[in-house]
């Protein structure tokens, strides 16, 4: 994987004492390790789970992508007051964080897309569809898909993350003045 490629794999768990809902641990660690990629792989993917407390679900999976794109934007006070002391104006670092939030997002999406596509397809085919019971004693069978609504509401959930995502950190980047954001880098 990523360590026999050479690179640095820095695990994050709340077991081992950091919690993807903890924003300021996770721009602490960031800003300490300062990574050039991260990879965001925590969520909360147990169905049967999901419901049965979906507050966790979702603060798991959308608050914690939100503070993991927020730690990564704080962890970069210093390229930001670089950029700014070279002459970028605010608008244009707002601007580069958003659409990189974007992009991110519609990476995200796509990624999520065909894996979601693929492994309803899978299950399709090898299963015939999945059987659940029913009060009336028969067995229902339903076909794994993923159909245009779906993909369309997923798209609106990612770009809604991406945006929520990005601009408050955007913001607050924007905002910093050079002199300070290389001080407190």
């Amino acid at each position: 994987g990523l360590q026999e490629a050479g690179d640095d794999v820095h695990e994050t768990d709340r077991h081992l004492g950091l919690d993807i809902l903890d924003p300021t641990g996770l721009t602490d660690l960031l800003t300490s390790i300062r990574p050039e990629i991260v990879y965001h792989l925590a969520g909360q993917a147990d169905v049967g789970g999901s419901w049965t407390s979906p507050v966790e679900t979702f603060r798991t999976n959308a608050e914690g992508t939100l503070n993991v794109l927020y730690a990564a934007v704080q962890a970069r006070t210093a390229e930001i007051g670089t950029l700014r002391a070279i002459g970028f104006s605010r608008g244009s670092i707002l601007r580069s964080f958003l659409v990189e939030s974007l992009v991110t997002a519609l990476l995200s999406f796509a990624i999520g897309a065909a894996l979601a596509a693929a492994l309803g397809f899978a299950v399709s085919q090898a299963l015939g569809g999945i059987g659940f019971g029913a009060a009336t004693f028969t067995t229902n069978v339903i076909q794994l898909r993923v159909g245009p609504s779906d993909l369309l509401a997923a798209l609106a959930f990612a770009l809604a993350v991406g945006v929520l995502g990005g601009l408050a950190p955007a913001r607050r980047a924007a905002q910093l003045r050079p002199v300070e954001a290389l001080r407190n880098a």
